[in-house]
């Protein structure tokens, strides 16, 4: 654990403030999709919440869809929310989340969630 965490200290930590900063733009291209909410908006840290609506099973088909067509798979679980009819993933950013840009997560979110 201790060299694990070694890496953590010496690589991921200086590279918070890039996290935030990444979070929050693509938090911002999410701001506008009407099926989509983020939580907190804006974020405070590199992990924050987006609601979707929309049936959780056709969500979900069409999130493993989108990974077989684009080859970027969008979360590991939907779980739902307490508002009836919504479902909420858990996003974290890190270092492959640096590779997509906001503009390409809010692509892919509108296909989601396009009726």
């Amino acid at each position: 654990f201790a060299a694990a965490a070694q890496r953590g200290l010496e690589v991921l930590v200086p590279q918070m403030p890039a996290f935030l900063e990444h979070a929050r733009h693509i938090a911002a291209a999410l701001r506008g999709l009407p099926d989509v909410t983020v939580i907190p908006d804006p974020p405070q840290t590199p992990l924050f919440h987006i609601h979707v609506r929309g049936d959780r099973d056709v969500l979900m088909r069409r999130a493993l869809d989108l990974a077989l067509e684009r080859r970027v798979w969008l979360f590991g679980a939907l779980r739902p929310a307490l508002v009836p009819g919504t479902s909420k993933v858990e996003i974290n950013i890190g270092e492959p989340a640096l590779e997509i840009s906001p503009t390409e997560v809010a692509e892919l979110f509108t296909l989601l969630t396009d009726q």
